[in-house]
């Protein structure tokens, strides 16, 4: 995905707790999770609020950036801007005078090379955000069909190279003093784009990582992390409870479906709340719980020999004159044995 390929950009600010927050929780979201924003249609491109349907119908791609909301008339704040996540657009609904962007989040950005050397520090980041609002006279808009050169067109999808984006946006946003020591996270796990869930079988462990990353080399920052399950579906390895206590680090959390549980939906939602409480990112991640396959073929070829071991002997006596002494209670222990291993087997299930 590439900034020509997108039709779109979604700025959020940090105006407000609330569209701040968003910014965490975009870099953080697995991919293919779903996330929404809203605007007035005041903020909205005049240009491309007139054609929304046929622009941005259902899989249209955008792509979410961070900008600083620099035409604040009450005090001056510089323009800054950060790309931070592609975006597939899901739907679109206008209540009034408000638009909601249902989208689907994907890849992470890479910079284009003029907008690299932009982030080696604030004023220069600030030098590039003032030629694409300023000049351009886009002050007040938030969503745009006109899109920076701030992304690279090359399409970078391997682990590693995702690994290198995230982190450079982290240091890019750091520049900006909102979002220095803080801690970002990101969800290594890919969710479905079909079912919009990720698949676990009863009994059967399934890691969720989460990846938390802090630009500040003298970083005392700390946080916690609350994790929330329906504990009468799921185990988890670590309890409802976790903290971050450095710059980065890898977080493994092994979920284990219970009993019963097939064809269930349900979701694990990790919130992170850093110490001074300035700083909240949720991660969800949809779940839906398949049945193991390989425990019912077992039970169903045990319950297959148990019936013909204990059946057997009757039907050798239709075909034999005389049927070999001393098989017919041999065969039906085993059978019933069979039978009652392949019956507990069905029970657990």
């Amino acid at each position: 995905m590439d900034n020509k390929s997108a039709v779109a950009v979604l700025f959020s600010s940090d105006s407000t707790p609330q569209y701040e927050k968003d910014i965490f929780n975009v870099i953080a979201a697995p991919k293919n999770g779903e996330y929404r924003f809203r605007y007035k249609k005041e903020y909205i491109d005049v240009n491309l609020l007139n054609q929304l349907t046929e622009k941005l119908q259902p899989g249209a791609r955008v792509l979410i950036a961070f900008r600083t909301n620099s035409a604040d008339e009450n005090k001056h704040i510089d323009p800054f801007i950060v790309p931070i996540r592609w975006a597939e657009i899901d739907a679109i609904e206008e209540i009034d005078r408000i638009v909601i962007f249902k989208f689907f989040v994907k890849d992470y950005p890479t910079f284009s090379s003029e907008f690299e050397k932009a982030c080696s520090s604030y004023d220069d980041n600030v030098a590039f955000a003032k030629r694409y609002f300023v000049d351009n006279n886009k002050n007040n808009v938030f969503v745009t069909e006109s899109i920076p050169d701030i992304v690279s067109n090359t399409n970078r999808k391997k682990s590693d190279d995702q690994e290198r984006a995230w982190i450079r946006i982290i240091e890019a946003l750091s520049k900006y003093e909102k979002f220095f020591d803080k801690i970002f996270l990101k969800t290594d796990n890919q969710i479905p784009r079909k079912i919009q869930r990720i698949k676990m079988k009863e009994r059967k462990g399934y890691s969720i990582k989460i990846v938390q990353f802090n630009s500040n080399e003298h970083s005392e920052k700390e946080a916690s992390v609350e994790i929330q399950y329906d504990t009468t579906m799921l185990v988890s390895s670590h309890g409802d409870k976790d903290r971050i206590e450095c710059r980065y680090d890898i977080l493994e959390y092994i979920f284990i479906p219970k009993n019963k549980t097939a064809k269930m939906k349900t979701q694990v939602t990790f919130n992170v709340l850093s110490d001074d409480e300035e700083q909240k990112t949720k991660i969800r991640v949809p779940i839906i719980i398949k049945q193991s396959a390989f425990m019912p073929i077992i039970s169903a070829i045990l319950s297959l020999l148990g019936a013909v071991g204990v059946g057997l002997n009757g039907v050798l006596s239709l075909f034999m004159d005389k049927v070999p002494p001393n098989t017919g209670i041999p065969l039906f222990v085993v059978g019933s044995i069979f039978l009652a291993i392949a019956g507990f087997i069905s029970k657990r299930e």
